[in-house]
């Protein structure tokens, strides 16, 4: 390797940001959300979403688990950003590389509210259930990048996940609190 191929990859993160961005972006929309709601994410298949202390996301058919309680909150009539309400983590990907993504906790913190890797777009599909796509995925031409669980309770990778598919279709139960008397 070169010293100059070396500094041309040092200097294209410096290059990217100096792009200017389109209008209508992530970043023109309030970082503060417009409507909080809580309430569990029941997959098609059966399974309820699940945020552990630790900031594992699993899928679990324990309906009374309090770790399955999430609280979703809008940005738009679109965005979404799912956070753990007993664990204080947002539903978050990871991409690495091109090939390799995955779903994982994301800790509460002021930095992370403000972070792309947790949000999420809404697609209400004809079928009335719900699909999240996660948002560095929407420009993907593949259709690719959403949130998917299997039948045997496994996350589908993101790259592999499509809407039509069982494995991406939700439903968002909304939790009624009990008042007490």
């Amino acid at each position: 390797m070169n010293s100059r191929s070396r500094h041309s990859r040092e200097r294209l993160p410096r290059l990217l940001e100096d792009v200017p961005k389109p209008r209508g972006t992530v970043d023109r929309i309030t970082m503060t959300p417009t409507m909080k709601m809580k309430g569990r994410l029941l997959s098609r298949t059966g399974y309820f979403l699940e945020i552990l202390l630790n900031g594992t996301v699993q899928a679990t058919l324990n309906n009374s688990s309090i770790y399955t309680v999430l609280e979703i909150q809008s940005y738009s009539s679109k965005l979404k950003r799912f956070l753990g309400f007993y664990s204080n983590h947002f539903l978050a990907y990871e991409v690495k590389g091109k090939r390799k993504g995955k779903f994982t906790g994301e800790p509460m913190s002021r930095s992370n509210r403000q972070s792309h890797n947790s949000l999420f777009e809404e697609h209400m599909e004809e079928n009335s259930y719900t699909t999240y796509r996660a948002f560095a995925f929407t420009n993907n031409l593949n259709g690719t990048g959403y949130l998917a669980i299997k039948e045997n309770g496994k996350f589908r990778r993101v790259e592999r996940s499509k809407p039509g598919m069982h494995a991406s279709q939700f439903t968002f139960l909304a939790r009624h609190e009990e008042r007490q008397v």
